[in-house]
């Protein structure tokens, strides 16, 4: 059996307390909104993290990886 997969993932506004917030649409028609800390970084560094969430509509584990620049003082 072929597993559930994501259909899009796309960035949506900082939440309150200001998390970076995805919104992520699982196949099964389930949307998940993933609430995410990003610390602060170093000027100039790169950082990259992966996580997993499971849908709530089919329990299916969706993995992603996050890939933040900061950007450099000039």
């Amino acid at each position: 059996m072929i597993g559930r997969g994501l259909e899009y993932v796309k960035p949506l506004p900082p939440d309150e307390d200001g998390n970076a917030c995805f919104e992520a649409f699982c196949d099964c028609g389930t949307t998940t909104i993933l609430h995410i800390q990003i610390d602060p970084m170093p000027a100039g560094a790169i950082g990259n993290a992966e996580g997993a969430f499971t849908c709530d509509g089919c329990t299916t584990s969706h993995w992603f990886r996050i890939t933040a620049e900061s950007e450099a003082k000039t």
